[in-house]
Parts: C-alpha cells; structure tokens; sequence
C-alpha cells in the first residue's frame, strides 16, 4: 500500500515562521508597555510634593479615545519647572466622563491662589506627575491584553515547531 505524499508548501511554514517571529519580538515590547508605569508609580513614593500651577488643561479626543493634555509649572529650590505629565500611563482611554471630570478639577487649579499638589522627583526635579497612583483599570486591560497576546504568540511558537519537527513536503 501506498502512502500518500504531504502535501504541505514550504511557503506555508515560512510565513507562519515569520508571524510567529513578529509576535515573538513584539511580545516584550508590550510587557514593557503595560509594566512601565506600574514601576514609575513604586519609584515615585519617594517623590515629594509640591504646589503647582496649572497653565492649560484639556481633553484630547481621538476616534472615541480620550487623553488629558495639562501643563503645569512649578518651583524646586528657586528654579521655575514646566510640566505636562498628568499620569504615567500616558495612553488613550475610553472613559470621557472621567477625562472630563479630571479636567474640571485641574482647572480649578488655574491660579496661585489655588494651588495643586505635584509629585516631583527630587532627583531629577524636572520630571513631575500629577497623579502618581497605579491606574488599575488601564493596568487591568493592559494586562488582558497581553495574555491575549502571549496566547496568541504561544499557539503560533507551538504551531511553527510543531512544522519543523514534521519537516516541510517536497515539492516536485
């Protein structure tokens, strides 16, 4: 009896190769994404507090995603500092109510006569942030995401092996 031959393009595997290989590589650059300001926020609980000025405040809205943009300036050790960091998790979000809430009470702060506290570094006392605080859902989606993500990358390492340990078909 005959076997029949495997029929399986060696082009096939190479593509599968090569999206595995992109997830492979993209994989650490989300992880440092997603973790990053979860760190940021560890490290600024040495930060100190400052009274600051806000210059300007808004919500930027793209596509249904929204960002708060602020400015604010501030002193350390006589020295005028300007600012535009408001959290360390600095992507889109989908919460407008809560962008928009934050922007009213940042510009409350519009004045000297009612300063805000920012959390300065006081080793570098340029970089400031007004919310130093791990903002758990950005963190809570982040991190489904990238479950998602090392799924998807395992089923496709798996998947890439398990082709090279069958070995490709030739063609005729």
């Amino acid at each position: 009896m005959m076997e029949k031959a495997d029929t399986r393009p060696i082009g096939g595997m190479i593509i599968l190769w090569i999206i595995a290989a992109g997830f492979c590589v993209i994989t650490p650059l989300i992880t440092y994404s997603v973790l990053k300001p979860v760190g940021l926020s560890i490290a600024a609980q040495n930060w100190e507090a400052r009274p600051a000025v806000i210059l300007s405040s808004h919500v930027q809205n793209r596509n249904r995603q929204y960002r708060l943009r602020t400015e604010y300036s501030y002193v350390w050790e006589n020295e005028t500092h300007v600012s535009r960091r408001t959290f360390f998790d600095e992507t889109l979000g989908v919460r407008k109510s809560y962008y928009h809430q934050l922007n009213r009470q940042l510009s409350r702060h519009e004045s000297r006569n009612e300063p805000l506290s920012v959390w300065i570094n006081p080793n570098n006392p340029a970089k400031a942030v007004i919310y130093r605080h791990i903002r758990w859902d950005k963190l809570g989606a982040g991190i489904l995401f990238l479950s998602l993500w090392a799924l998807i990358t395992f089923i496709l390492v798996r998947s890439a092996l398990a082709e090279l340990k069958d070995g490709p078909a030739s063609e005729d």
